[in-house]
């Protein structure tokens, strides 16, 4: 009794999952197949899974470039696109939305050189320090280097954030003036 709507579930799961392969081997199989596929995309070897980052970007290129007609070529609308186009977009909705659900929408992030750099001149107060440049460079996603993906923690990074707070308080007790030297007055009591 318990067990039928996850029968129902699975059901539809399994029917979904069986309606994006028709209309990619009807439609996709003759140029996206084999040893040489199109543009270096094997739609037939591409798995269905959603929790690889790169597999689904895939996907979502390939829904785009179905949705706005530059895939498939000839101009024509194929029989299915838009059963395809609505199971597709089904699929990575619902993995995105589970995902957000599960994982946060935001990725733990370290502070890119602009962020760290900014950081240690308020810490040691002193707004002209320069010392992005003795920080590794910052990964990019999509030209943007704030993106969790992209700010990796290695032990380069880690080694160059222990020794540039040291770096800057060199620099700083360096650029001190000195007491001016001068007669002193002794008071004696």
């Amino acid at each position: 009794m318990f067990l039928r709507p996850f029968c129902f579930l699975a059901a539809l799961a399994a029917a979904q999952a069986g309606e994006l392969a028709p209309f990619v081997e009807r439609t996709c199989g003759g140029c996206h197949q084999g040893a040489k596929p199109a543009a270096g995309l094997n739609l037939r070897a591409l798995p269905e899974r959603w929790d690889d980052v790169g597999i689904r970007s895939t996907w979502v290129r390939v829904h785009d470039a179905v949705e706005r007609g530059a895939m498939p070529p000839g101009g024509a609308a194929p029989a299915g696109k838009t059963e395809f186009l609505s199971a597709l977009g089904r699929e990575l909705r619902g993995f995105d939305i589970a995902h957000s659900k599960s994982q946060g929408r935001a990725v733990l992030r370290r502070l890119n050189r602009y962020e760290f750099e900014n950081s240690l001149r308020d810490l040691l107060q002193a707004p002209w320090l320069q010392l992005r440049d003795s920080l590794p460079e910052d990964g990019l996603v999509q030209r943007l280097n704030k993106s969790g993906s992209a700010l990796d923690i290695s032990h380069v990074q880690i080694a160059a954030g222990v020794e540039c707070p040291t770096d800057g308080q060199a620099t700083l007790l360096r650029a001190r003036p000195e007491a001016p030297a001068g007669p002193h007055a002794v008071y004696v009591v």
